[in-house]
């Protein structure tokens, strides 16, 4: 079997089916056609859909299910979990087609390359090729492609939900073929500063709320930058704090009365999300308390994922890890600073390690690609993986 023949080919297939998460149609085109991951996880369906498979849709929300693949192994109550997602970011600022793969450069190229289709590809072509070596793996194998990674993690939150456990877990996303055991968390909430407005004629009358959230986001970010350097994780670093989007004033002339900001804070091994927004919450009644006439406040997070750490030494990660050195890759275990299905997971008793071709940095891409020599020693590792779990 010509393993990069088949991975390329099937990542190429994978490419070609759109499945941009629907929270981008605000943002890119408005063909329809391109949202959902229906089309993805009924080929992924079809394509295992054979003796020695079992293979099942597990609706999340309409039109968009995770795909349950079940391979028996000899020990029927255990179980490794192979996991990534379907879907994809938008495209509407893509400099190559988004969905016509391309391979070239010893690259594939286009939208879900190496986010995730190409771990999906692999996780695909690792179980193909040890079934058709006749090898029975020691324990259940199953493969879960998740829908609404991008977006809410609807997907991996309904396969917990509905009981879902297994001894280890890979959850397939760009490592650069490093395996990931740690990763930070995310609270996204907004800051709101409340000012008196009048007209910009007279501004001594009126208290200007974008000067107060100035003041009050320089004096967060030294206070916050202060605290989070004496707070660093070994494998993912420190806590961040991100001003990311911007809102206030209602016309050229009027003192502004609101203003408020959207943001990212980034949390560590160890903190939660609920325990940094608390850290943010008394910094700022510290801050805003001497105002005479303004006021903040610190709004509940519409967004909170935490951070994950899944032990080193546990067999999912010494498996994978042995397996990766066998095929000439010899990283130490690492951390990511971004977030992914692998926390739903831990948090549900379930360990997990995140893994997979490719790199963050050509994940959302406006030309997003990953290499076909990682694509291909992905499958063995992961093949080798899949033959020697034994917890």
């Amino acid at each position: 079997m010509d393993v990069e023949a088949m991975v390329t080919e099937l990542l190429a297939d994978l490419i070609a089916i759109p499945s941009v998460n629907p929270c981008y149609a605000n943002l890119g085109s408005s063909d329809a056609g391109q949202y959902g991951e229906g089309r993805v996880a009924a080929f992924v369906a079809g394509l295992l859909d054979r003796p020695g498979f079992e293979v099942s849709i597990q609706p999340v929300v309409p039109e968009r299910p995770n795909v349950i693949v079940r391979w028996p192994g000899a020990d029927g109550s255990r179980k490794l979990l192979l996991e990534t997602h379907m879907d994809t970011v938008g495209v509407g600022t893509m400099s190559i087609g988004p969905f016509s793969p391309t391979i070239t450069e010893g690259r594939v190229w286009g939208r879900g390359a190496c986010d995730a289709k190409g771990s999906l590809a692999a996780m695909i072509t690792a179980m193909l090729l040890l079934h058709k070596q006749g090898i029975e793996p020691l324990v259940d194998v199953y493969l879960a492609a998740v829908a609404d990674e991008e977006h809410a993690f609807r997907g991996v939150l309904e396969l917990v939900r509905s009981g879902f456990r297994a001894d280890g877990a890979i959850v397939g996303e760009p490592t650069n073929l490093r395996v990931a055991v740690a990763q930070k968390g995310v609270a996204r909430f907004s800051i709101e500063t409340r000012g008196v407005p009048c007209h910009t004629s007279q501004p001594e009358n009126g208290t200007n709320a974008i000067g107060l959230m100035a003041e009050l986001i320089c004096a967060l970010e030294r206070e916050l930058s202060s605290l989070y350097e004496r707070r660093v994780h070994p494998l993912v670093g420190r806590p961040t704090f991100t001003v990311s989007v911007i809102r206030g004033g209602t016309g050229i002339n009027t003192v502004p009365g609101e203003c408020k900001v959207d943001i990212d804070l980034r949390v560590i091994p160890g903190q939660t999300p609920e325990s940094a927004l608390d850290e943010v919450r008394q910094a700022v009644q510290r801050i805003s308390e001497g105002w005479e006439r303004g006021s903040a406040v610190v709004h509940d997070p519409f967004h909170a994922d935490a951070a994950m750490e899944t032990d080193g030494a546990a067999v999912i990660a010494t498996c994978l890890h042995h397996a990766a050195r066998n095929h000439g890759f010899h990283y130490q275990p690492e951390g990511l600073p971004c977030g992914t299905d692998a926390s739903k997971l831990v948090a549900a008793g379930i360990p997990a390690v995140v893994f997979g071709p490719g790199s963050l940095q050509k994940a959302h891409a406006d030309a997003e690609s990953v290499e076909i020599e990682q694509l291909t020693a992905a499958v063995h590792i992961l093949a080798e993986t899949i033959a020697g779990f034994d917890p």
